[in-house]
């Protein structure tokens, strides 16, 4: 129904980015892209952790759905980047 509504020259990606709030505040409030906050919740101690550790206990706290969200961001720079290369393509 979008690409329907919209002239023919204008993309409409597959690709999209999931609903994550908590995600999105923290890559905010942290001033982290995506990968980079995925990268800090891979390494931060899990849950179970966190609640035996009072060391593990204090360190900053990350969404659960961080990769899913990085994975989202990575498929939609990839086709934003080949629909870029085909551009480039037409205009040679």
């Amino acid at each position: 129904m979008l690409e329907a509504g919209l002239p023919s020259e204008v993309i409409v990606f597959d690709s999209f980015i999931r609903e994550a709030a908590a995600a999105g505040d923290d890559l905010r409030d942290l001033a982290l892209l995506a990968h980079e906050y995925e990268a800090q919740a891979t390494e931060a101690p899990k849950w179970w952790e966190r609640r035996r550790d009072p060391k593990a206990s204090k360190s900053p706290t990350f969404a659960s759905n961080a990769a899913d969200l990085a994975s989202d961001y990575q498929k939609l720079t990839e086709e934003v980047l080949a629909a870029y290369r085909i551009r480039l393509e037409v205009a040679a």
